[in-house]
């Protein structure tokens, strides 16, 4: 596995907060032989451990294919503005957003999720010392479903992102 990461937080005002985390990972397997998923072909990979009764090979090398799932790309940026509002209270804006590059979350060519971008975003405001809060937060505005795991057997459904949300707090 080569790649670096780096974050960073900056005071940009009494107010205002800016922050951000890159990583960049280009991760690949070394030595590895799983059976040969579903349906897969000789031209696909499926070209090890021939079996005796069927002449057909039985196990795939994966050596050299990327680490699943693991996007070579992840990026967040994120803002929080904090301003009083008068009486006392707080009002405090957030917006964040995440990228992330495309990664094979399975053994087989079609278990794979294309890059993508989610954003989350609140509205909160706190009273006198903190005591109360009540927040407006939004997460996954874009309403990005994504693939968290790919499995080669039949009828267990998968993952998806987070739909997109909204609620109100109080405390």
């Amino acid at each position: 596995t080569t790649g670096f990461e780096f974050d960073f937080t900056w005071l940009a005002t009494e107010n205002f907060i800016l922050r951000g985390a890159a990583a960049y990972n280009d991760g690949r397997i070394k030595n590895f032989q799983p059976q040969c998923f579903t349906g897969q072909t000789q031209e696909q990979g499926c070209t090890e451990q021939i079996n005796p009764g069927t002449g057909l090979p039985t196990l795939q090398d994966r050596a050299g294919a990327p680490l699943g799932l693991a996007p070579k790309w992840n990026v967040n940026l994120g803002m929080t503005y904090e301003t009083p509002v008068g009486n006392g209270m707080t009002g405090i804006m957030t917006l964040d957003g995440r990228y992330s590059s495309s990664y094979n979350v399975g053994s087989a060519p079609d278990q794979f999720q294309d890059d993508y971008v989610m954003i989350d975003a609140s509205l909160r405001l706190l009273g006198v010392d903190d005591l109360w809060e009540v927040a407006v937060i939004g997460r996954n505005l874009t309403n990005k479903a994504i693939i968290v795991g790919g499995f080669e057997r039949a009828l267990t459904g998968g993952g998806t992102g987070t739909p997109a949300a909204a609620g109100l707090s109080q405390r």
